[in-house]
């Protein structure tokens, strides 16, 4: 009837926002359960320094279609094989007047600081959640992912507490 599904309904809202009707702890919980998600579906997860993109016009192994290749000077390690290099790939790029766009997926930049969440195909690192495995680290040490923003100490705790193993 019309009053259990009233019913029904309030109580899933109970549940999912809180008595009070606040979404914030619900939407808390929701982003550290994304991010607790990155992490463990990453292999490596550094903090470092974009220092050159190439484009190709294959990926890896002989992927199809205009590939870039990204270089990153590590600076710290937080989940995975130490290494003072870590190279990555992404799907699309600018390769002379032709342009290979893939919606979602992460652009970088030489000179850009970054937390890199990457996980390996078998034919390379690619950031894992394409476009959300990148986080922009500003001058004020502030972590900016596609969805959220935290502190860089605050982001390196909680991927070494949440992020497991692969």
């Amino acid at each position: 009837t019309a009053t259990r599904a009233v019913l029904a309904l309030a109580a899933v809202a109970i549940t999912a926002f809180g008595a009070s009707g606040d979404v914030r702890p619900a939407r808390a919980q929701q982003r550290a359960l994304e991010l607790e998600s990155l992490a463990r579906s990453s292999a490596v997860v550094v903090e470092g320094v974009v220092e050159r993109t190439t484009a190709f016009p294959t990926g890896p192994d002989g992927l199809p279609g205009i590939h870039t290749r990204v270089e990153v000077r590590v600076l710290r390690t937080l989940k995975g094989q130490r290494a003072e290099q870590l190279v990555v790939w992404v799907h699309g790029g600018q390769l002379g007047d032709q342009r290979r766009v893939v919606v979602g997926q992460a652009e970088f930049r030489s000179g850009e600081h970054v937390v890199l969440f990457a996980y390996e195909t078998g034919h390379g690192l690619f950031p894992t959640g394409m476009g959300r495995g990148k986080w922009l680290v500003g001058s004020d040490g502030i972590a900016r992912g596609r969805r959220e923003t935290m502190g860089l100490a605050q982001l390196a705790v909680a991927v070494r507490t949440t992020g497991g193993t692969r």
